[in-house]
């Protein structure tokens, strides 16, 4: 899905997907390895990466492949008001500028994307098409965080499509305890 223009207003549409896991699943490492399959001169990818520190590790570990990026640190954009405000406002102003074929967000570990996703069907959003939820989720200690983290378990529900990731690293019965529990969280989504 790339970005079109809206049949009725002619607004730009642009898809936005949210790429979200709990903290250490491989959110930045799933990213990069998709920003790398993009040829040069393809699609126009606009990132905005969330951290929660002052300094933001996830974007300095992203190799942006020419894309625009915008930072979020500071907090959570789907618990604190001001940084919504922010990322929305900075969204718009990112398709205004840039005109990009679709926008992704990597959430901070600890995000319950479902604020997110109440946001983006907000009026003042009429310009993105929710492409989905991508939760990466780690192979090896999936099903622990999925029992005793809400936010692991919540990040799960949502999701269109669930990442397993670092199965090279996962026993076996850990890699099929996670899939369970997947099974059990996220029924309607798509396992990878």
């Amino acid at each position: 899905m790339a970005a079109d223009r809206d049949s009725d207003s002619g607004q730009l549409r642009v898809p936005m997907l949210v790429l979200t896991g709990f903290l250490g699943a491989g959110k930045t490492t799933a990213l990069n390895r998709v920003l790398g399959a993009l040829r040069p001169g393809g699609r126009r990818v606009a990132l905005l990466v969330n951290d929660l520190g002052r300094v933001n590790v996830d974007a300095s570990l992203l190799a942006s492949r020419g894309s625009d990026l915008i930072e979020l640190s500071g907090g959570c954009v789907c618990c604190k008001v001001d940084l919504q405000v922010d990322l929305w406002r900075g969204i718009h102003d990112l398709i205004a500028r840039t005109r990009p074929d679709h926008v992704v967000l990597e959430t901070t570990g600890i995000a319950e994307p479902a604020a997110l996703l109440e946001g983006l069907g907000t009026p003042g959003n009429a310009g993105l098409t929710p492409a989905g939820v991508v939760t990466v989720v780690d192979a090896e200690v999936g099903a622990g965080l999925l029992e005793t983290r809400a936010e692991a378990r919540a990040q799960a529900e949502v999701a269109d499509r669930v990442l397993l990731s670092k199965l090279d690293l996962a026993a076996p019965e850990a890699a099929l305890a996670t899939r369970r529990a997947l099974a059990a969280a996220a029924p309607e989504a798509e396992l990878a």
